[in-house]
């Protein structure tokens, strides 16, 4: 093994030195930021309050829309009902009378 000399010792305390200079820069910053942080306003509540009320409207709507939807979709599913099992019963008549 080789030995060690003062002159690679300095250079391993330089290195440690710029290290600490770096962490001790990294410290100021995050210090800044948790600074400027606190200072911020605090967010709005989610959902706002606009929010809360425009989805009220829009439920409200889409109830409506169902309702209405309902009251003609059951009318015009009865008819085809209707209407598939009177072509049946023609068809059946027709076999049996032909």
């Amino acid at each position: 093994m080789a030995e060690v000399t003062k002159e690679d010792i300095n250079t391993i305390h330089r290195r440690l030195d710029s290290i600490l200079e770096e962490q001790t820069l990294s410290r100021i910053a995050i210090g800044q930021i948790e600074t400027t942080i606190k200072l911020m306003p605090l967010p709005q509540p989610r959902p706002c309050p606009q929010h809360i009320e425009l989805r009220a409207d829009f439920d409200e709507h889409i109830e409506n829309h169902k309702e209405t939807k309902r009251l003609w979709e059951k009318p015009i599913v009865g008819m085809l009902i209707h209407l598939i099992e009177l072509g049946i019963v023609a068809l059946l008549t027709w076999f049996f009378l032909s």
